[in-house]
C-alpha cells in the first residue's frame, strides 16, 4: 500500500509541476498579447502645421470645383425670378385693366356696356367653359328683356 501511495503522490508532484510550467508559458504568452493588445489598439495623434500655401491651395481647389456650380445655380435662379417678375407684371396689368373696365361699368350705366366682360387669365376644365358659355347666353336673354321693357316704358 505503501507503493500505492508514493505513486500517488510522485503523479501529483508530476501534476503539479506540469501546471506550473503551463502558468509560466501562459503568463508570457498573456504578457505579449496584452502588450500587442495595448500597442494596437491605442492611438497616437500626431499634428503637424500645414504651411501657408497648402491652405491656400486647397481653398483655390475647392473653388474651381464649386465655382461653376454656383454659376449654374445663379444663373437658374436668374430666370426664375424674370420669369416670376413678368408674371407678376402681367397679373398686375390684368387686375388693373378689370378695375378700370369696373369702373367703366359703374360709371356708364348703359346695358350695351355690360357686354365688354372683364379679362380674367384662368385654366377651366370643359365642363367650366360650356357652364361659361350657358351663363353668358343667359346673361344676353336677360339683356334683351331689359332692353325690351326699357323701350315699352
Amino acid at each position: 500500500m505503501e507503493e500505492v501511495l508514493s505513486e500517488g503522490v510522485d503523479a501529483l508532484a508530476a501534476c503539479v509541476d506540469d501546471m506550473a510550467k503551463c502558468l509560466t508559458v501562459s503568463k508570457v504568452t498573456t504578457d505579449r498579447s496584452t502588450k500587442l493588445a495595448i500597442n494596437m489598439l491605442q492611438t497616437k495623434r500626431v499634428f503637424q502645421l500645414v504651411s501657408e500655401y497648402d491652405v491656400q491651395r486647397a481653398r483655390l481647389d475647392l473653388m474651381e470645383d464649386i465655382e461653376p456650380l454656383l454659376q449654374k445655380l445663379y444663373s437658374k435662379l436668374e430666370k426664375a425670378l424674370t420669369k416670376l417678375e413678368r408674371e407678376r407684371a402681367t397679373l398686375s396689368q390684368t387686375f388693373e385693366l378689370n378695375k378700370l373696365r369696373f369702373n367703366n361699368q359703374e360709371s356708364n350705366p348703359i346695358i350695351d356696356n355690360v357686354k365688354s366682360d372683364p379679362v380674367v387669365i384662368v385654366s377651366s376644365t370643359h365642363e367650366e367653359l360650356e357652364r361659361l358659355k350657358d351663363l353668358k347666353n343667359r346673361k344676353e336673354e336677360l339683356i334683351q328683356r331689359i332692353q325690351e321693357l326699357h323701350e315699352e316704358r
